[in-house]
């Protein structure tokens, strides 16, 4: 092996091995877009959770090149699909009416099977904008035109538990995703918040 060759090997090695080579960075024009849309960005961050469905629906900031989701679905095609997982129907009242994927049985036979449910709910798969982390920093979803990182938002049907002495109350729960982050101008895969139901004693 020719030796410049080896020592580029050899210094290169370690970033490779720390998982540097995998940064999708913006363009210089999408990170402009980004600084002019601070206004913006500080505004989801200090409502997020009042505005939650709003923030969800508003058009994107960034816009990523040909190449760049050609890279996203190279490595993070996984987490995207043409439709909503079939497990689920879009809107699920109660907990009990789900749909099985393909026949046999399927969430609908194992809810039932299990009794009422303390905390009636309904869960909605959303094609969303904007989402935080865990650190409630703003991040934008990727999101293809063919293809949509489909996220599933849960919501408590009444503040009372069906058993007595409990709430029903939202929290959030961790679920990995690819998003622009607007911090750093990367594109990254981190953990995002999302809405779940959750049953509480008084």
């Amino acid at each position: 092996m020719d030796s410049f060759l080896f020592v580029l090997l050899v210094l290169t090695m370690p970033a490779l091995l720390n998982g540097a080579s995998t940064v999708i960075q913006l363009d210089s024009q999408q990170k402009s877009q980004i600084n002019n849309s601070r206004n913006l960005i500080n505004e989801i961050k200090n409502n997020y959770w009042q505005n939650t469905s709003y923030y969800a629906k508003l058009p994107p900031i960034v816009q990523l090149t040909r190449s760049q989701e050609t890279a996203v679905m190279g490595r993070y095609g996984h987490l995207f699909k043409d439709e909503p997982p079939r497990g689920l129907e879009s809107f699920i009242v109660n907990g009990t009416k789900m749909t099985p994927g393909n026949g046999g049985r399927g969430p609908a036979d194992v809810t039932s099977s299990l009794g009422t449910e303390v905390c009636p709910s309904t869960s909605v798969y959303e094609e969303v904008t904007f989402v935080v982390n865990d650190s409630d920093e703003v991040l934008q979803m990727i999101q293809m035109q063919s293809s949509t990182q489909w996220i599933l938002n849960e919501t408590c049907g009444f503040p009372s538990g069906n058993a007595p002495g409990t709430i029903c109350h939202e929290r959030v729960r961790m679920v990995p995703a690819t998003v622009i982050d607007l911090a750093t101008g990367e594109i990254t895969y981190e953990n995002i918040q999302v809405l779940s139901c959750s049953a509480f004693l008084e």
